[in-house]
């Protein structure tokens, strides 16, 4: 028997004979069933210029406002109860939207994650991209720290961020949650990589390093304090920052005696991560 996904479309109407005539495996959606399912769809067919098809024609604003609607739902759900224990129907009831309107969206918690990673990872890209723009390493890396770092005072971000580390422990034993997570610090990792060999090509960074390595430890950097921060919500960010900013400046500015021996930078730039030219 030929399975053919179907969506649920609730007030339509439609003459007979216009669904496939190949055999179809229907599955309808709780609280749905196939005795009170008014109208199937494929989700690849444009059935609205179909004849005897009548039905309102929804904005691609809408359809946005609706996904967000959805992802913010299931964002409350996740930190309330976990990524393992929270369910589609959780989500549901959350977003305050019918089985069905989730489903036309989504088809399961795990593409919700996705969605909702893909569009972090895309900001953080951006990010990423604009803050090596800038032809003085101190100035980029301090953007960087900045941008980060201090999104984190942010409740709504504190939040997010703390569903990624739900789903770093799932990843282990999902695999579909696992190539969520793998891909998405892969093309981060990705973006770094880009801008620092960009930077060892124009003398900014010690070509005796790997630029996949440096990204690697920046963005350990990072993940490290969203675990902490996750566990602690007390700790104090700002603090955080300024330690990562005298890393950056170097061991000269970290003051004390030994920032005076023989053989430290005292201009404050590391000279093994190499220089402007």
């Amino acid at each position: 028997m030929s399975k053919v996904r179907l969506v649920v479309i609730q007030n339509c109407t439609l003459t007979p004979g216009l669904l496939p005539d190949e055999t179809i495996d229907i599955f309808a959606l709780p609280p749905y069933n196939k005795m009170n399912v008014r109208f199937l769809y494929r989700p690849d067919e444009n059935i609205t210029q179909k004849k005897g098809v009548h039905m309102p024609k929804v904005s691609q604003e809408h359809q946005e406002s609706r996904k967000t609607q959805i992802i913010e739902a299931a964002v409350r759900c996740i930190s309330r109860k976990g990524f393992h224990q929270t369910s589609m129907q959780d989500i549901v009831a959350e977003s305050g939207l019918s089985p069905g309107a989730i489903y036309l969206y989504f088809e399961s918690k795990e593409e919700i994650i996705k969605t909702i990673a893909d569009m972090r990872h895309a900001r953080e890209r951006k990010v990423i991209a604009e803050a090596f723009l800038s032809g003085d390493r101190g100035i980029a890396l301090n953007q960087l720290v900045e941008s980060f770092f201090n999104a984190l005072a942010d409740r709504d971000v504190r939040v997010e961020r703390s569903i990624e580390v739900q789903l770093w422990g799932e990843a282990l034993c999902n695999p579909r949650v696992r190539e969520i997570a793998r891909q998405g610090m892969k093309e981060t990792r990705a973006a770094f990589v880009e801008a620092l060999t960009a930077y060892q090509k124009r003398g900014m960074l010690s070509p005796d390093l790997s630029a996949d390595a440096v990204a690697r430890a920046m963005i350990a950097q990072f993940h490290g304090f969203v675990l902490q921060i996750a566990l602690d919500d007390d700790l104090d960010i700002n603090e955080h920052v300024k330690v990562i900013k005298s890393w950056i400046s170097g061991p000269a500015s970290w003051g004390g005696k030994q920032s005076k021996r023989r053989g430290m930078n005292t201009t404050g730039n590391d000279p093994s991560v190499g220089t402007a030219t």
